[in-house]
């Protein structure tokens, strides 16, 4: 068996009984025939509409941005189109497959995919985050602690010390 020098869609080619054989390591083609006389008919490049990232026999359907997502991103031949979602929602996960509703301030994104608002002791200063449990002391001495709320933290108050004469 002799190496070659592979075409730009090939990765290797070796000669052989079978002909020649390949291995196509390029994103944005498949195999058309793992062996075979004429090596420029090994490999294809996927076809409008279809991506493919791994190497492998069959190209994958390009994404459609449905319902609540739009189009970020078109489809190549060499990746996936990339959706978002329309203000006010935001990706459910991380191929944002899905949109969900954008928690605000002083909220928290549920499992079942909604928001509710912090729970007592907790706060959230950010859209779409977890909520955070208050702070339990204050950084200086003679400061005492205010409550916080659903948007924010505690806030530490300086306390009047009395003088003390001598």
């Amino acid at each position: 068996m002799s190496l070659n020098f592979a075409p730009a869609n090939l990765t290797s080619i070796y000669s052989g009984a079978a002909g020649v054989c390949s291995v196509c390591m390029f994103v944005g083609n498949r195999i058309v025939h793992k062996c075979g006389k004429d090596p420029k008919e090994l490999c294809t490049p996927c076809e409008p509409g279809k991506f493919i990232l791994e190497f492998k026999d069959r190209c994958d359907r390009c994404t459609r941005c449905l319902g609540a997502q739009v189009h970020v991103k078109d489809c190549t031949a060499t990746s996936d189109t990339v959706c978002g979602c329309k203000k006010g929602q935001t990706c459910g996960n991380t191929q944002c497959s899905f949109c969900v509703d954008t928690c605000g301030k002083g909220q928290e994104p549920t499992s079942d995919r909604s928001c509710r608002p912090c729970p007592d002791g907790t706060y959230n200063d950010q859209s779409h985050s977890k909520c955070k449990p208050w702070s339990t002391k204050c950084p200086k001495p003679y400061q005492k602690i205010e409550k916080g709320d659903a948007f924010t933290d505690i806030k530490c108050v300086n306390v009047s010390v009395p003088s003390v004469n001598v």
